[in-house]
């Protein structure tokens, strides 16, 4: 839907956004790849090669498709300042300016969320949601345990 919706609206937009993902997938495939991913898009944590696992760079991508997902879905819904032709104005000058793909999805998450670190470990998620956490989370309140 997110893809065909931006198409639809743009496609010249649609093929940079495409286009500025798989710059960015090609990237995690290789250790100074990796070293610009984490410089140019402020990872936290970083990628490191004794710790890299497959799930933290799919964790990485989900999370950037996310970014555009969000606005592509939400352009109809009162959300005027995180629009597909917002989005496609912000790519459209990046280009302009001669930055490349990641340079274009920065410059996306920057206008989105306005200069937070992106955080990516996929280990956080199960680790967040584990009993262990959840209880020491939950000191003083109601948890019903079986």
């Amino acid at each position: 839907a997110v893809e065909q919706s931006l198409k639809a609206t743009n496609p010249v937009c649609a093929q940079r956004i495409a286009d500025a993902m798989s710059v960015i997938q090609n990237l995690t495939l290789t250790k100074e790849g990796r070293e610009r991913l984490n410089s140019v898009l402020t990872l936290w944590p970083p990628f490191k090669d004794t710790t890299l696992k497959l799930k933290d760079v799919q964790n990485l991508i989900t999370i950037l498709y996310g970014y555009f997902s969000d606005i592509v879905e939400n352009t109809n819904y009162g959300r005027n300042f995180r629009s597909i032709k917002n989005l496609c104005a912000i790519i459209d000058e990046a280009v302009r300016l001669g930055l490349d793909g990641v340079g274009q999805v920065k410059t996306v998450i920057q206008w989105s969320n306005r200069r937070y670190p992106i955080k990516h470990p996929y280990d956080d998620v199960p680790l967040y949601i584990s009993y262990e956490n959840l209880v020491k989370r939950r000191k003083g309140t109601t948890l019903w345990e079986g």
